[in-house]
């Protein structure tokens, strides 16, 4: 099975248990909090060490130590279960896997904003807003990024879906405009 699928098939039931359990949001954080700390090197090599060197009681009593109390049983069962059949490589895309779920059932999309200056928080919040009116959609934005190529105004990225408001597509429409004329 490739990794996509297990990613897909662990973050279903993830996802399911935690629905179950009404800890969606929970997991979430908790997950978000096991990934920042799972990207330590040390720790990386240490959970995806051969059970010869490293005993899978030994990457549990680490991650029990590290997490006992500050996660929920589920978040910290799954991590067990993921040493257990030896698939903490896959944390990453696991928790993304579950995250999209989340977002999914929610009717939640995330989006990357490019502008071509810096936004505020309060830039930010108004563009949400305004995008969440016209595509009818919760968003969340995950990422933005300052892009001078712009020239002024924004990008967003939307899934798959790209809308330029920028003055630099403002200016190519109008060159184009031109050159069919």
């Amino acid at each position: 099975m490739n990794a996509a699928s297990l990613e897909r098939r662990y973050a279903e039931s993830l996802f399911a248990v935690s629905e179950k359990h009404s800890l969606t949001e929970k997991v979430m954080e908790d997950l978000r909090l096991i990934c920042g700390t799972c990207s330590d090197e040390a720790l990386a090599k240490t959970l995806s060490a051969p059970s010869i060197l490293v005993s899978d009681s030994e990457k549990k009593a680490v991650l029990r130590e590290l997490f006992g109390g500050r996660v929920c049983g589920i978040s910290l069962n799954f991590l067990f279960l993921l040493v257990d059949r030896k698939r903490t490589g896959l944390l990453k895309g696991f928790a993304e896997g579950f995250e999209a779920l989340v977002y999914e059932s929610r009717n939640v999309e995330t989006c990357f904003v490019e502008s071509a200056v810096p936004l505020s928080e309060e830039d930010l919040e108004t563009l949400r807003q305004g995008l969440e009116a016209r595509l009818s959609k919760k968003l969340i934005i995950n990422k933005t990024a300052v892009c001078p190529s712009l020239i002024g105004g924004v990008r967003v990225t939307v899934k798959n879906d790209v809308l330029d408001g920028s003055i630099a597509a403002a200016l190519t429409d109008i060159k184009r405009s031109l050159l069919s004329l």
